[in-house]
């Protein structure tokens, strides 16, 4: 006999091949009388059975109805021609040949049978074994009609261990292949104990299943039988090269998981032969957590002729009920290359839905109601009897699906679905890229709503996942790609943002969750808002990790448990271009953080999205120590952007305005710069406003300009003469004339005043510049004989003072005319200055001029000019020049004397370092003809004519 798993191939026919078994192995009892052995066609002619004696065990064979059999018994004593049961317990044996062949089927997919040609690969199943119990005192004849006749007189010995092979004293019915079966109650067989003839023709022994004794209470009055073992029972292995076959290894196992504890299978046959059994058994189970609803089998003389298995399971990822029906059935087809036909075995698979429509209240899945369009599937490519993906034409087969979230609204969309079998206990498919599904934009609310539209994102699509294990799984969402409107109209950015659940909103919902977060980014995304949108005021830059129903897109961790931590918040946003808003904000609450949220405007697509922050949570500090100075006690600051979106077409912001309001910043201890209003608006493709009602105080060596202020307009930026909107920033401005201005005897002419405020684009710092005057343009100052004039501008920035610059000139004149003499003489004096962040410079002079005329003959001029310059570079720089004319009659002569001075940092007394240089020239009109001559500088002045000049100066 072939090993368990061996394949036979089958040249000759049924009948043919158990008629040869039977005579080539056959060992016959001795009986009275002798069986008388008829040839058999086929074989060789006159061949005698061989005759085996063996104690307690023997071969049966009567070659007229083909009974084969081998005969084993246990305390029975053998008596001259009987068998004697002495006492209890002792049991008569009977083999069978395998009364089941598993034939490969041809598998019938969407395209048809897939046929091919011959030998198909088949397995005979074991021997079955019958274990009659022999009551004690019992005498069975010593013949084949004696054994025949305890066998139908007495009921068998059956197993009652459930998942366990049955012992050689128990009945294990092996059929189908590699199952064993075990009848409930007292079974025993009905079965001719002679040849049967009928019409010339001898009918094939059989013995058929029957219920013994009067029924029990509670018996079912129907013949059962149960599935109890399988050879891989309780392993995870499987028959390698296992043929497609109307009962697979997993559907044995399932079988013998689903009759432990349900319902056993009613037979309406089940005759065993020598040939092969015939059978018709119904299995049904109610229970949907069984393996197996439902087995028919139908077989002829150990040939299947159709065989209906339908295992229980679930549609994932969505959980829908279904079952995996396969059907066997024996077809006449036309066989490949010839012109005849063969009885194939044909086995299709399909999968039918027995919860179209499937409910979940998991928040960790984005809708409350799955609904399947389709009942059925169509015939599948392959077997699923380990639950997986199952393919149609080559593919996957794909469900039409509606789902419905938590507004009600209805999804539709495509997907594969994987058979997972009840029991099943591999790994779910969690990962698969088959759960990646398309949703094209359809609007989604992943979560309950507090207002319409707060949970809704346009949804391009869901990667789909489970929580649990085996079947006991459910539905959830791995990561969905969503369409953020509000960001992308806020920043003019179209991205799909990829998100998951939060775990708060996993845990508990919306309740113990401050900000009702529900749905966490995968990547942060930075709200970078361009300085061009908000004037250059504050740079907005935060990087959401999470959606929240109330608050829209979130930043940072503190705000998701209920708090507000403007110095987390605000990590790298900045406040006119240079101030970082978390070293101004104080400690904050919920209310305080900024709100991104969306509404619904009439019709359904139209949207308005809006981002506001309000906050007066500010303090005073110096930000840079002796430079700058924030002073926010009372300031507030508010930012709104609002965007309205018609239909599919993407928003811009259409309405932006910033206002910042009660704060100053002090420069340097000498300038005080109070903002009442810093505003900037914009509307639609309006050209923006810039309001700024700005007080300016000077401090310090600079409070004397302080005597202007009633001079100086507040709202000269509120509706300035000059707006300049570039792509680089905003600049407002003004100039202003002032008429003369006269206070006792001084007076003062061509003043002016100018003011401008620069809110760059680009993260440079805002800029602020006051002149009083302009240096092209310098005031007038009379007092009598005296008059001069100068300037004064200033220029900051956010990071400190930029430049300081002025310059004042003075001075006098007076004219003498004494008859014989006539003379004049004027005197001027200047001061010029300019501070820059690195750099110094300091200029001044004087000048004086007279002019002598003695009887309009002789004439003598003279001018005197010092001056002095220095630079932060450590280079000073002095200068003189002595210039003497006389004029007699046709005699002029004319001495002029210079003197420059340069050096770097003085050490006291040492005037002249190694390597200064240091000249005097001496010249005439008549030298100016010869060339210079240079007389050096020690000739001229001595170190104590230095030492003395220089102690002068405390």
């Amino acid at each position: 006999m072939p090993e368990n798993n061996e394949e036979v191939i089958l040249p000759l026919s049924r009948r043919q091949l158990f008629a040869w078994l039977t005579a080539l192995g056959a060992e016959t009892a001795q009986a009275q009388p002798p069986v008388q052995v008829k040839p058999i066609p086929g074989l060789r002619p006159n061949q005698p059975p061989r005759i085996n004696l063996i104690p307690q065990s023997l071969s049966l064979v009567r070659p007229d109805d083909l009974v084969v059999m081998q005969v084993q018994w246990s305390g029975l004593t053998r008596r001259g021609a009987e068998l004697v049961a002495g006492g209890s317990g002792a049991t008569l044996t009977i083999l069978l040949p395998g009364q089941h062949v598993q034939e490969e089927a041809l598998p019938e997919t969407s395209s048809g049978v897939q046929l091919k040609p011959r030998p198909l690969k088949a397995r005979l199943a074991e021997k079955t074994r019958l274990v009659f119990a022999i009551p004690a005192g019992t005498s069975i004849t010593y013949t084949t009609e004696g054994i025949l006749s305890a066998c139908a007189r007495y009921s068998l010995v059956v197993p009652t261990k459930h998942g366990a092979q049955p012992n050689p004293s128990e009945t294990e019915i092996i059929f189908p292949t590699d199952l064993s079966l075990t009848p409930e109650g007292t079974v025993g067989f009905d079965l001719e104990t002679k040849p049967v003839e009928r019409e010339g023709w001898v009918e094939l022994w059989r013995m058929r299943l029957e219920r013994r004794g009067p029924l029990k209470i509670g018996q079912p009055n129907s013949l059962t039988v149960r599935a109890i073992w399988e050879p891989l029972w309780g392993s995870s292995g499987f028959i390698q090269g296992e043929p497609f076959a109307p009962m697979m290894q997993g559907d044995r196992k399932d079988l013998v998981a689903s009759m432990a504890s349900g319902p056993a299978t009613e037979v309406g046959e089940l005759t065993l032969s020598a040939l092969g059994a015939w059978a018709n058994l119904r299995y049904d189970n109610p229970s949907p957590s069984a393996k197996v609803a439902s087995w028919r089998h139908r077989t002829a003389m150990g040939r299947d002729f159709y065989v209906r298995i339908v295992k229980n399971g679930f549609l994932y990822p969505f959980g829908h009920r279904a079952v995996l029906v396969a059907v066997s059935e024996r077809r006449f087809l036309s066989e490949p290359g010839t012109n005849g036909s063969v009885a194939y075995l044909v086995k299709r698979q399909f999968i039918v839905v027995k919860e179209l429509e499937k409910s979940t209240s998991s928040r960790s899945f984005p809708f409350t109601k799955v609904r399947l369009l389709r009942q059925q599937s169509p015939l599948l490519d392959k077997n699923l009897e380990q639950g997986i993906w199952p393919l149609v034409g080559g593919k996957n087969f794909l469900w039409a699906v509606e789902a419905e979230d938590h507004r009600g609204q209805v999804s539709s969309f495509e997907s594969p679905l994987a058979f997972i079998p009840v029991g099943y206990s591999g790994p779910l498919p969690t990962s698969d890229s088959r759960l990646s599904r398309a949703f094209s934009g359809q609007t989604i609310a992943l979560a309950p709503s507090g207002t319409p539209g707060d949970t809704s994102f346009a949804t391009e699509s869901i990667q789909f996942s489970s929580t649990g294990s085996g079947d006991a799984f459910v539905p959830a969402l791995s990561k969905a790609s969503l369409r953020v409107p509000a960001l992308e109209s806020l920043t003019g950015k179209a991205q799909s943002i990829t998100v998951s659940y939060h775990p708060k909103y996993l845990a508990s919902g919306f309740a113990s969750n401050p900000t009702e977060a529900f749905l966490a980014l995968a990547t942060p995304v930075g709200l970078d808002l361009p300085l061009s949108m908000s004037g250059g005021i504050v740079a907005p830059d935060f990087d959401f990790t999470a959606l929240s129903r109330k608050l829209g897109p979130v930043a940072g961790a503190a705000i998701l448990e209920g708090s507000f931590k403007p110095t987390q918040y605000f990590t790298d946003v900045t406040i006119l271009g240079g101030i970082k808003l978390a070293d101004i904000l104080g400690e904050g609450v919920l209310g305080d953080a900024p709100q991104l949220l969306t509404k619904s405007a009439g019709e359904a697509l139209d949207k308005t999205h809006r981002l506001h922050w309000e906050t007066s949570k500010f303090t005073t500090k110096p930000l840079v120590p002796g430079v700058l100075e924030f002073k926010g006690k009372g300031a507030t600051l508010s930012l709104d952007v609002v965007s309205s979106v018609s239909g599919a077409v993407s928003g811009k912001p259409q309405t932006l305005s910033v206002s910042f309001k009660n704060f100053s910043l002090s420069l340097m201890s000498v300038l005080d710069i109070h903002f009442d209003t810093l505003a900037f608006m914009s509307e639609g493709g309006k050209k923006p406003d810039v309001i700024a009602d700005v007080e300016v105080k000077f401090q310090g060596v600079l409070s004397f300009i302080n005597a202007l202020e009633p001079y100086i307009p507040k709202s000269g930026f509120s509706d300035p003469p000059s707006l300049d909107v570039s792509t680089s920033g905003i600049t407002a401005g003004y100039t202003l004339d002032l008429p003369p201005i006269s206070f006792g005897v001084f007076n003062l002419l061509n003043l002016s005043l100018g003011a401008s405020l620069t809110l760059p684009f680009f993260g440079d710092p805002m800029r602020v510049r006051f002149a009083f005057c302009e240096r092209h343009r310098p005031f007038t100052l009379a007092v009598g004989i005296f008059g001069g004039g100068g300037f004064l501008a200033l220029e900051a920035t956010t990071k400190g003072l930029e430049s300081l610059e002025g310059a004042l000139e003075f001075g006098g004149m007076l004219a003498i005319n004494l008859g014989v003499a006539a003379g004049a003489v004027s005197v001027m004096a200047g001061l010029y200055f300019k501070i820059e962040k690195d750099k110094v410079t300091f200029s001044g002079y004087l000048r004086a001029n007279g002019t002598l005329k003695i009887l309009g003959i002789i004439t003598i001029s003279a001018e005197i000019y010092l001056g002095l310059e220095y630079q932060s570079s450590g280079v000073m720089a002095g200068e003189a020049r002595v210039s003497v004319e006389i004029e007699f009659a046709f005699f002029s002569k004319t001495v002029r004397f210079t003197f420059r001075k340069e050096f770097s940092g003085g050490k006291g007394a040492e005037w002249f370092p190694e390597g200064e240089q240091e000249y005097a020239s001496l010249e005439d009109s008549g030298a100016s003809q010869r060339g210079n001559a240079s007389i050096p500088l020690k000739a001229t002045l001595t170190q104590n004519d230095w030492s003395t000049y220089w102690s002068a100066f405390a």
